[in-house]
């Protein structure tokens, strides 16, 4: 289907890099098949680069449900003032690297310097 889900707001799916080589190609799980199914979607157009509007929604409807999936309710607490200071389980910190998007700003850094070639892109979250 080639219907625009959520138009005006970017698909983007990164990964955290030490978590990269451990997604699970098996898919014994839907969470699973999702990340394989977008790992893959991400390698063919080249992170979304070279997508089709037709890719991108079908990324984008994959990254909606594995959205629904994440048991992390509240992932950027860490950098929220909090009285303990003492950051407990799962959130965003660490260092991310981008493996899809469909965000203008982003994939248009390929097209503006013809002779560079885009490396990694990526962020590293460390909160105070």
């Amino acid at each position: 289907s080639s219907e625009s889900p959520d138009e005006g707001s970017p698909a983007v799916a990164v990964i955290e890099e030490e978590d990269r080589s451990t997604i699970d190609t098996t898919a014994n799980n839907k969470a699973e098949e999702l990340k394989v199914e977008l790992m893959a979607l991400a390698e063919s157009t080249k992170r979304g680069f070279e997508a089709t509007q037709e890719e991108r929604n079908k990324a984008t409807r994959i990254i909606k449900q594995l959205e629904t999936m994440n048991p992390t309710s509240d992932p950027a607490s860490p950098y929220y003032p909090d009285v303990t200071g003492i950051i407990s389980g799962p959130n965003v910190c660490g260092k991310w690297t981008l493996v899809y998007t469909d965000a203008p700003d982003i994939t248009s850094l390929d097209r503006t310097t013809p002779t560079a070639t885009l490396g990694r892109i990526g962020q590293e979250c460390n909160p105070p």
